[in-house]
């Protein structure tokens, strides 16, 4: 049954991380979240990342793992 799936997955974790919800369960509804409002309290947007390029270490170099705009 369902149910014993959720309890199995609600005791297979140590720390409590693993806390099943059942959909359409009125009594506990599953809360879904806009990721990008959310990890924007956690994080700040930098513009054209994908235009950075990261160069590797060079032994031997003063210059090690230097960001480089392109």
């Amino acid at each position: 049954m369902l149910s014993d799936v959720a309890a199995s997955v609600g005791l297979s974790s140590r720390t409590g991380h693993n806390i099943p919800q059942l959909v359409g369960d009125t009594s506990n509804p599953v809360v879904i979240k806009d990721r990008k409002d959310y990890l924007s309290t956690l994080f700040h947007h930098i513009k054209n990342v994908t235009k950075f390029h990261q160069f590797p270490c060079v032994s031997g170099s003063s210059r090690c793992c230097g960001v480089q705009g392109i």
